[in-house]
């Protein structure tokens, strides 16, 4: 390699160690390590670096930065420069101990990352400043990336302009609840706090206080996650603005954090106990969007899949077993259980619905016990399965519960299951305006 091109690595280099050796001896030792010695010219230039260098000072090698558009989550050791565009601190408890934590965004000419510091530094930085960050680490939270820098992290303030990214800041969508779709990412919603609850999860830093519950509107209800104390209460009326929704099996969920806007809302809402009442709906609905909780359908059992009846969970994880044996623990004696697998149609559409055990023996007027009695009278288990059949299928249904929605299609999770006396002149009506409006 000739000097003209070994000239920007030595500018590098330079840059990093200042006055401190006459730029001649830093081409004719970097020349010598990559001629000589057969270093390639990253390690010839980390071994100058810890030569003359301060290591506690070392710098970000230009070769190895990455714009921040670049880094992908799950990168163990990123190197890159950006410019500071909001520093928060707060307190959090980790393994333990209260400790103080830096978080906020970071920018650079091809967008802005949030970053969280977990070891804050002795000279903090400020909003405005350039910084230039080592061994950095990334992950994914809210499907977007997230910057940590930990206690392997080198941060150092340097002299330099960068021009910020032209990225419009995205506005959060005032949305009510019942319409959160698959197209919302950042929302603004307002509702009563119906539940709340503290849980302690593990994290990287130890144990972690989130909060969990459900929101509601005149339109429907929603599970929330708060990272964070956000000070809420049960039956608190707020909006929140800069939530982000996820989706988990075609259900909606607001995650937020202390970064979220939030505020109470005063005058007249509906209470607690009008926004928990269940709405029927139709299961074309349900199959077209997103999942829902807490949802009424009124149809008829067109099908009792196979999984039905009585079954046997393994004692430890509570999975069914397969031919006597659970696929985590082996042999196992199991427990007994009943459930109805049975597809539900209420003229729009069909659903899958999971019926428990108390649900089911209130259904057929059976008791679990009866039903292993009258297994073994003859000597078959799956006899059940065929006494279900005969007094559900055909059996119009009013079902209440959670509606998950996947490639199979939506699936409920039956909280109540309640006969239908259906009228037939008014259910007679209906058919004959169906079938009038598909001629």
């Amino acid at each position: 390699m000739d000097k003209e091109d070994l000239s920007p690595h030595v500018d590098e280099i330079m840059e990093a160690i200042g006055d401190k050796v006459p730029r001649e001896k830093i081409s004719e030792e970097l020349e010598r390590y990559i001629d000589v010695f057969r270093l390639n010219i990253q390690t010839a230039k980390r071994t100058i670096l810890k030569k003359f260098g301060d290591l506690t000072e070392e710098p970000v090698i230009s070769a190895n930065l990455k714009k921040l558009s670049e880094i992908q989550p799950g990168e163990m050791s990123v190197n890159f420069v950006g410019k500071i565009i909001t520093v928060n601190d707060k307190e959090i408890e980790a393994r333990g101990e209260k400790k103080r934590i830096l978080y906020g965004l970071i920018g650079d000419d091809t967008g802005t990352l949030s970053y969280t510091v977990w070891d804050i530094p002795e000279k903090r930085f400020d909003r405005g400043d350039v910084i230039s960050v080592r061994n950095a680490y990334s992950k994914e939270y809210n499907g977007r990336v997230q910057l940590n820098f930990g206690s392997r992290t080198g941060i150092k303030e340097i002299d330099e302009e960068i021009e910020l990214a032209d990225i419009p800041i995205s506005t959060p969508k005032p949305a009510k609840i019942g319409e959160i779709d698959d197209d919302a990412r950042s929302v603004e919603v307002t509702g009563r706090i119906v539940s709340i609850e503290k849980k302690i999860i593990s994290g990287d830093s130890g144990p972690r206080e989130i909060f969990t519950g459900l929101i509601a509107d005149e339109t429907g209800r929603i599970r929330f996650t708060s990272w964070g104390d956000t000070r809420l209460k049960e039956d608190d009326v707020v909006c929140i603005s800069g939530a982000s929704v996820r989706f988990w099996r075609g259900m909606p969920q607001l995650n937020f954090d202390e970064r979220a806007e939030i505020t109470r809302v005063k005058g007249d809402f509906p209470d607690a106990k009008s926004l928990m009442e269940s709405q029927i709906a139709e299961i074309f609905s349900l199959n077209e969007g997103a999942g829902a909780i807490d949802v009424t359908i009124n149809g008829v059992i067109m099908q009792i899949r196979e999984g039905s009846g009585l079954i046997f969970r393994c004692p430890e994880c509570k999975r069914v077993l397969q031919k006597g044996s659970c696929r985590i623990h082996g042999k196992v004696d199991g427990v007994a259980d009943l459930r109805v697998k049975g597809v539900i149609d209420d003229g729009t559409g069909a659903l899958t619905a999971i019926i428990n055990r108390d649900l089911t023996e209130e259904l057929i007027d059976m008791t679990i016990d009866e039903c292993i009695e009258k297994a073994r009278e003859v000597m078959d288990y799956d006899s059940i399965k065929d006494i279900l059949e005969d007094r559900l299928l055909a059996q119009p249904l009013q079902l209440r519960g959670n509606v998950t929605v996947d490639e199979y299609g939506p699936m409920m999770i039956a909280q109540s299951a309640d006969r239908l006396d259906p009228d037939i002149k008014s259910e007679a009506e209906k058919l004959v305006i169906r079938l009038e409006e598909s001629e």
